[in-house]
C-alpha cells in the first residue's frame, strides 16, 4: 500500500499472443494441450471450446491485476485512462472526481536560482599509466598494493587529515577484493603518515594538479603531483617501494627537465616514499 497511486494506461495495443499451445484444465489438472491453429475453432468445437475458456481465464487474470492496483492507494488514486483501447475498459470508468486530496507536507519556500558551478573532475587517471614508461618488475600484489596507494592519494579532496576517511573508502571499495582488508588499512595508514608528515605539508601549499599528464620529446608522461607556487614549480613523485631507486632518481629527473622546458619558473623535485612507519622526501 502506499499513500498517493497513480495508475497510467497502457501506451500500446494489447499484445496478441502468440504461443503455440492452448492449455485446457479441470481445475488445476491439465485436461488437454492444443496446437494453436488459425480457425480451428469454426469446425473444431472441442477446440473452440478450449480457446473461448482460454480467453476468459486471460480476463479474469487481466481484472485482478486491475483490482490489485487500484487497491494500492490509502489516501488518493489517479487514474489516467485513454479514449481507446483501454486496459480499464473492462470498468466501465467515466471521468470523474470524488473526495478531496488533502496532505501535510508544509511547501518550502524554493530558493532563488543561482548560476551552476561546474568543475569537471577525473578519477583514477593512475591506473592508465603509458606503457612507454618503464615498469618495475613486481608481482601482481605488489603492483596492485601502488595503484590502491596511488588511486587513493589522487582522490584524496586535499591533504588534510579530515578528508581520510572519504578517500579510505573509496580505496577500498575499489581494490579491498585484490588486496584485502589487512593491504588496505596498511594503505590507509601509509596516507595517514604522509598527512601528518610536516616537510611534505609544506610542499603542497599552492595550487595542486594530481596526476598531470604532460608531452615533452614527443613522449606522454603523467605525474604523480605537480604543485604551482608563487615563485616556483614543485614535481613529487610517490613511492612504496625502494627498490631500483636509481632508476626512480632518472625518471623524476627526467621529468623535472620536461617541466623546465614548459615553464618560466624555477623547478624543484622529490621523490617521496611512503612507508608504514615513515616518510622520507629526496629532492632530486
Amino acid at each position: 500500500e502506499f499513500d498517493h497511486v497513480i495508475i497510467a494506461d497502457r501506451f500500446k495495443r494489447k499484445s496478441i499472443d502468440r504461443s503455440s499451445f492452448i492449455f485446457s484444465y479441470n481445475n488445476i489438472e491439465l485436461r488437454n494441450l492444443d496446437i494453436r491453429i488459425t480457425n480451428r475453432n469454426h469446425f473444431d468445437p472441442a477446440y473452440k471450446e478450449a480457446l473461448e475458456a482460454e480467453k476468459k481465464l486471460s480476463e479474469e487474470d487481466a481484472l485482478n491485476l486491475l483490482y490489485v492496483a487500484f487497491t494500492r492507494a490509502k489516501s488518493s488514486l489517479i487514474i489516467c485512462q485513454k479514449e481507446k483501447e483501454s486496459s480499464f475498459g473492462v470498468l466501465g470508468l467515466n471521468p470523474r472526481i470524488e473526495g478531496n486530496i488533502t496532505s501535510d507536507v508544509v511547501e518550502e519556500k524554493l530558493e532563488e536560482s543561482r548560476p551552476l558551478k561546474y568543475e569537471k573532475i577525473t578519477l583514477g587517471l593512475q591506473e592508465q599509466k603509458l606503457k612507454n614508461e618503464k615498469e618495475l618488475p613486481q608481482n601482481f600484489e605488489a603492483i596492485q598494493f601502488g595503484l590502491a596507494l596511488h588511486y587513493m592519494l589522487e582522490i584524496l579532496e586535499s591533504f588534510s587529515i579530515k578528508t581520510l576517511n572519504n578517500a579510505y573508502w573509496g580505496m577500498k571499495n575499489r581494490y579491498e577484493m585484490i588486496l584485502g582488508e589487512d593491504k588496505c588499512e596498511q594503505i590507509k595508514q601509509r596516507v595517514t603518515n604522509l598527512l601528518h608528515y610536516k616537510p611534505f605539508l609544506a610542499l603542497v601549499k599552492g595550487t595542486i594538479y594530481k596526476e598531470q599528464s604532460i608531452i615533452y620529446n614527443k613522449e606522454l608522461k603523467q605525474l604523480d603531483l605537480l604543485i604551482e607556487q608563487t615563485n616556483r614549480w614543485i614535481i613529487v613523485d610517490y613511492k612504496s617501494s625502494e627498490q631500483r631507486q636509481s632508476e626512480h632518481v632518472a625518471q623524476v629527473l627526467h621529468y623535472k627537465k620536461a617541466i623546465k622546458k614548459i615553464v618560466s619558473k624555477p623547478v624543484k623535485a622529490y621523490l617521496c616514499y611512503i612507508r608504514e612507519a615513515s616518510i622520507e622526501l629526496i629532492e632530486i
